[in-house]
Parts: C-alpha cells; structure tokens; sequence
C-alpha cells in the first residue's frame, strides 16, 4: 500500500460519538475506555526523516483490563448498556514497533460484517439482499459493512504499554456497535496501525455470523 494512502484511509472515519449509547442514568461510557473517548489525532505526524520501510506486525484480540488473544472463530463479548447500547473492548498487539524512533501510533479498529458475492447479506440500512459485484468492494471482492469502528492516536492521552521486548500490548479500546449481532456471513474485528515512518500493518480476526432463518428473526 502506498504510504500516503495508508494516511489517507486511516483518517477517513475519525468522529467517534458516544453520547447516551450504553452505561446507565448519569454513567459517562468514556469511563470505561482507557483512551476516556479521546481520538487525539492531532498529535500524529508522519517523520519525514524516518527512513524505515516494511510492515507492522500487529494482531488483534480483546480484553478490557488486560490484552486477550481471541480463540479461533470465536465472537467478541458485547457489553450491554442500561440505555440499550452495546460495545465490545478491542485489543492489539505491535510486535516490531521502532519504539526508538516514536511513542505514538496512529490506529483505527473496529467490527464489520462481510458476505461473499452471490451470497445472501443482511444489512441493518438495507434489510436483507445478496450480495453483488455492485456492492462489493473492487479491491477485497466482499460486500462490507460497519457495525462499529474508531480511530484513535495510540500513545497520545496514555504511553504506549510496552511489554517484554519492546511489544507494544494495548487494550481497553471501547468500540460503540450501532449494530449487532453479524446477520448472515462473516464478522470481522480489525485493526489497521500506521506508525510515524508510514509503515503499516493489519489485522483481522474473523467469526462466522448468525442464521436470521435460525432466530426466525
């Protein structure tokens, strides 16, 4: 990926809105993300002088108080709120970060709902169709859709956590859904990390979605 692409993408979805979503009477949901709902993103530059070239190696996982490797096929926990908000915690792991180079990373996670061309879909916007290549993204072949997703300047509001040689282990990240559960298909937690040197990384953990004609819904 070109590396002012990878910028460019990363930016694109940077609001993140949690007013009355989940918590009860008089809870401030911020108070459950270790980011307290600051984006920051002001606080990323891109190091001109870095000359570093090659791919993060991150991964992505759970956990609200400590990093937790998701298992295979496995869906996230969702949280439910007294308001009727739903949230999950994302975690992730960078295992090559250059952390004598930079402190900060820009990262955006999230879930998504994805389905195969000329399969059926089901989207909270459009109901149920299947899934074409008119729908379907040009580059991945899949139909998508965001059940929730943020992006967040890691390193800005905490200090990169950093564990045994030099991993860089965040978690805590809290995730508003303003849909769930994944409705047909296939449901994806990712994370997309971009470091000063404009290196990037991706990580994807996948978990088969649930039957609308199972529910009778």
């Amino acid at each position: 990926m070109e590396k002012s692409h990878s910028l460019s993408l990363l930016c694109v979805s940077s609001v993140f809105i949690f007013a009355g979503l989940c918590g009860g009477p008089g809870v401030d949901p911020c108070e459950y993300d270790v980011l307290a709902c600051q984006a920051n993103l002001y606080d990323f530059t891109i190091d001109k002088d870095c000359d570093l070239t090659g791919e993060l190696a991150v991964e992505v996982g759970g956990g609200e108080s400590s990093y937790v490797a998701l298992p295979e096929r496995q869906p996230p926990v969702v949280y439910s709120g007294g308001q009727g908000g739903q949230h999950i915690f994302v975690g992730l792991r960078i295992t090559n970060a250059a952390l004598d180079r930079y402190d900060k990373v820009l990262a955006r996670f999230g879930v998504y709902s994805q389905c195969e061309i000329g399969a059926p879909c089901y989207s909270f916007e459009v109901g149920e169709f299947t899934c074409s290549d008119r729908e379907a993204d040009a580059k991945t072949g899949v139909c998508e859709s965001i059940l929730g997703e943020r992006t967040a300047v890691l390193g800005s509001a905490k200090s990169l956590r950093v564990v045994d040689d030099g991993i860089v282990e965040e978690y805590g990240l809290l995730v508003i859904l303003d849909n769930w559960p994944v409705w047909n298909g296939t449901g994806v937690i990712r994370a997309v990390v971009l470091d000063p040197c404009e290196q990037s990384g991706t990580a994807e953990h996948t978990f088969p979605g649930e039957s609308r004609e199972d529910t009778g819904r």
